[in-house]
């Protein structure tokens, strides 16, 4: 098996606009990108604008292995850059030209942006102490970049259609759009002259070499000499490759990626008559192409970057690959060792003996795309959507597949208890025999749809669907038979145990039960949500909530008639699944995978101070008021909630706070100041209760 080490990437991290109690965002890592814009090639590291997935910086030293070294989030649409110097200058989407410090690709840090007004920027190119732009496809915007920390623009230019790409040479600048090509004349910045046109089908890319251009787009590949720029020559038109996405050129050979697929490749060493060679039949669809010398790298779609050996241009060959996860979703633990699934065939390792600093191993075919994974003792389980497989993990670091079956269905959660895997899907509830590994057997399946989570202790399993709890005995652990019900009034989206107490995830909230009496769960607290609780995973006296675009939350369970806080997460991304290790929570968020550290939350004390047993809004003094007055609230635990003030027609007339309460009592302030005098009315709510209190104003 061959394994890519990647390091995580650890910076400052800040978090904007979110709030946090208690937690501490460390890592982030084994991020998913979108599509790739472009690959720049620089020395032994290749950078790679994915759209809104920011900027992934590859080592490629060794081409056989290249290796994710940094990553720069621009939460915008990172479309194109050129590095000069220690900059990176990104032609990003709605954020206009970003610069940044790339100096440490491990850690790259943005020094300087500027965003003209309508302004969507999708290419960038330098000429001395100037970056074109090209704006929204319509035109080029000339800046100032003498000073990488302050860019100020100098001149537009409007392009007679849509810019797709655009290379300069010397004093040119030659522009492939939709209706052909356009050079302009750039030696005065501040005042851009088209010197030449050429009308051609749909240009998209194109690549310069000596006085020949090769253009790239929907009208195929066409070659122009350029000899002469202000009258330039079509030589050749290639309409069979359509839809051509981008192009590259090494010695006589050129290379374009297309909407179909694969790399084709032509002689052009006769530019009249260009030569198709071959198909460089890639596994994934990519659209980008780069080259250095007799190498050749593609990237794409399939969030794949490709190093591919053309020393025997008649004989390409595939010489290393990165492929960046397709999503993190769920997530197991061996040791020191992560699994996450997500990715369309494969089982992601993570080395998290330093958790602060894990290290990402890509490392085992799935055999389909994983969508549960579950651990214990020696062996791995893994369901994909099509198969059920068993692997041997006496070295974490190696699983080894050692049995299988098939097995449809879409399983959202997997647990394993002794002999057994009970699997939730959403088409039926299943039982693995699996007391032989190397021969797992499908030996019960209940027509139960919508299946959300599942629990297992020695005796009962506990099944969510999407509206009420199923209790199975395990009187015939490879025939559960249901035995009770439990009904919220919400909907349901994940179960977990601890002991004798079940933790639901509801959409108002989590709710504990005793579950002594299987057969007849009971209600013993409820602690409401902001946002529905997706997910719900026990760690001795934690329960780890993921709650959609609420973050992620701790709660101490160790008391199940009072569920208590001890620490929250705002903000997005959002957490589909959490485990911990010690003082850190690793955190799948889908497009990524977090770490958090929980240190301050463990080291949190009981809370001895008497908190009230009941919401309460008590009266406003004084009242009546002139101008300012207190209110005061009683709060037995935190919640999230909004204090507002509504006049007697109900009209909203000031907003006092919203956000998160802490348990315990509040005092505010009313502030009258831009009020008339008369009456108004105080109100508390929150998802759990609304209360109100009336003031009077008298000025």
């Amino acid at each position: 098996m061959r394994s890519i080490i990647v390091a995580f990437l650890c910076w400052p991290l800040v978090a904007l606009a979110q709030d946090s109690l208690n937690i501490t965002r460390v890592a982030d890592g084994l991020f998913t990108w979108n599509q790739s814009g472009d690959i720049v090639i620089v020395d032994t590291l290749a950078y790679i604008p994915t759209g809104t997935t920011g900027l992934q910086i590859l080592n490629i030293a060794d081409l056989t292995a290249p290796r994710l070294i940094g990553r720069l989030t621009t939460n915008s649409s990172t479309n194109n850059l050129v590095i000069r110097d220690q900059y990176a200058y990104i032609a990003d989407g709605p954020r206009g030209l970003r610069i940044a410090d790339v100096s440490d690709p491990r850690a790259p840090f943005v020094v300087a942006e500027i965003d003209p007004s309508n302004s969507y920027y999708s290419y960038v190119a330098l000429s001395g102490s100037y970056a074109y732009l090209i704006n929204r496809g319509t035109g080029v915007h000339v800046l100032d970049v003498s000073n990488p920390f302050e860019p100020m623009l100098v001149s537009t230019f409007a392009t007679e259609s849509t810019a797709g790409e655009m290379v300069i040479v010397d004093t040119l600048a030659y522009v492939a759009c939709g209706t052909g090509l356009e050079i302009l004349r750039i030696n005065t910045p501040d005042n851009l002259v088209r010197l030449s046109r050429l009308d051609l089908a749909g240009g998209v890319r194109l690549v310069v070499r000596e006085n020949l251009l090769y253009i790239a787009g929907t009208g195929g590949l066409h070659v122009v000499d350029v000899l002469q720029p202000a009258l330039p020559v079509l030589l050749a038109t290639v309409p069979d490759v359509f839809d051509a996405l981008d192009v590259t050129c090494i010695a006589d050979r050129v290379y374009l990626t297309t909407a179909y697929g694969g790399v084709y490749q032509y002689d052009v060493s006769d530019p009249l008559q260009p030569e198709f060679v071959t198909n460089v039949t890639l596994a994934n669809l990519c659209n980008i192409v780069a080259s250095v010398g007799d190498t050749l790298f593609a990237s794409g779609v399939s969030r794949d970057f490709m190093a591919i050996n053309l020393a025997d241009p008649d004989q390409p060959r595939l010489i290393g690959e990165f492929r960046a996860p397709e999503a993190v979703l769920r997530l197991a633990r061996a040791g020191d060792v992560l699994y996450s699934v997500g990715s369309n065939d494969r089982l992601d390792l993570v080395d998290i003996t330093n958790p602060a600093a894990p290290v990402v191993i890509e490392a085992m075919n799935a055999y389909g795309a994983p969508n549960a994974v579950a651990v214990a003792g020696d062996i791995l389980l893994l369901k994909t959507s099509s198969n059920f497989v068993a692997a041997d993990i006496s070295d974490p670091r190696e699983p080894i597949p050692v049995g299988g079956l098939w097995m449809d269905g879409f399983t959202t959660d997997m647990v394993i208890q002794g002999d057994y895997a009970y699997l939730a899907t959403f088409d039926y509830f299943g039982t693995v025999d699996i007391a032989d590994p190397m021969d797992p057997i499908f030996v019960d399946s209940q027509p139960i749809h919508w299946c959300q989570g599942v629990a297992a202790n020695t005796t009962h399993v506990y099944l969510a669907e999407q509206t009420s709890i199923r209790v199975f005995s395990l009187n015939e652990p490879a025939h559960p038979q249901e035995i009770g019900l439990f009904e919220p009034e919400g909907p349901i989206f994940d179960v977990a145990l601890a002991g004798n107490t079940m933790l639901v995830a509801e959409a108002s909230g989590i709710i504990s039960l005793n579950v002594t009496n299987p057969a007849a769960p009971q209600v013993l607290d409820t602690f409401v949500t902001a946002f529905s609780p997706t997910t719900v995973t026990v760690d001795g006296h934690l329960a780890l909530v993921g709650t959609g675009p609420g973050g992620l939350l701790v709660l101490d369970i160790s008391q199940p008639t009072a569920l208590r806080e001890l620490a929250f997460f705002d903000g997005d991304p959002e957490t589909a699944h959490a485990l911990r290790y010690g003082n850190f929570v690793f955190s799948a968020e889908t497009e990524q995978l977090t770490v958090y550290d929980i240190s301050a939350a463990l080291n949190t004390p009981e809370q001895h101070a008497p908190f009230a047993s009941a919401f309460t809004l008590n009266a406003i003094y004084p009242n009546p008021f002139n101008n300012t007055a207190t209110i005061s609230f009683d709060l037995p635990r935190a919640m999230t909630g909004r204090l507002a003030v509504y006049d007697v027609l109900g009209r909203e007339v000031d907003e006092i706070f919203k956000g998160r309460f802490g348990a315990g009592t509040h005092s505010m302030q009313i502030n009258g100041a831009n009020l008339s005098s008369g009456t108004y009315f105080v109100q508390l709510a929150s998802p759990q209760f609304t209360t109100t209190q009336k003031a009077v104003l008298v000025k």
